[in-house]
């Protein structure tokens, strides 16, 4: 590859890249799990209505793709899409190739808008989705900002592919801020957050 500058469009380009090859599974993963406990809390809460639901006209009963849910007597309150990107947004989104599909369920009209769920076995299955997805952002955060540290650190393509080889596949045009010297230590982490095959010498 013949060697020329990196822009700060083509970092850009770089960390984009980089992030959804490291995490676009992991975040899809989440979305089904969140997508799955939405549709089961749906179904437990209506579960003596759906008999009224399927024999309501098609229409007459309002859509909705979201369920408002109570946890924990009113200590902790979430919308649960039941496409699952509940709280998908900000660094989570930037890694997906496309949001999911919107999915509605019909909603008995006389029925509150919020629901409250007290069981502590669904409680925990809930704090464990939020954890995972607040997990999941604080290592794309470390991720982006290690690798900004990395792509900043040089001005060229190639002096880019000889401190960091494997990223050689993400690599295009760019920019050049200040030069700092790059760990290898962190290249090393780099590319394990970021399940990169590692070039051999």
């Amino acid at each position: 590859m013949a060697s020329q500058k990196l822009t700060r469009w083509n970092r850009e380009q770089i960390v984009r890249g980089l992030l959804k090859h490291g995490h676009q599974t992991k975040v899809e993963e989440l979305i089904n799990e969140q997508a799955v406990f939405a549709c089961m809390l749906y179904d437990l809460f209506f579960e003596e209505h759906q008999k009224k639901i399927k024999n309501t006209p098609k229409g007459w009963l309002p859509l909705k793709n979201d369920i408002a849910v109570v946890f924990d007597s009113g200590n902790k309150y979430e919308r649960l899409f039941f496409n699952g990107t509940s709280s998908i947004c900000g660094e989570l989104s930037v890694v997906l190739g496309k949001f999911p599909e919107e999915v509605t369920r019909v909603f008995p009209e006389s029925l509150r808008k919020t629901y409250l769920c007290d069981s502590k076995k669904l409680i925990q299955e809930q704090l464990a989705l939020v954890e995972k997805r607040e997990n999941l952002k604080e290592d794309i955060k470390r991720a982006k900002r290690d690798t900004w540290a990395v792509l900043n650190s040089v001005t060229t393509t190639n002096k880019l592919i000889e401190v960091w080889p494997e990223i050689e596949p993400f690599v295009s045009t760019g920019s050049s801020p200040k030069q700092e010297v790059v760990k290898i230590d962190q290249i090393i982490s780099l590319n394990h957050i970021f399940a990169l095959p590692v070039v051999s010498e």
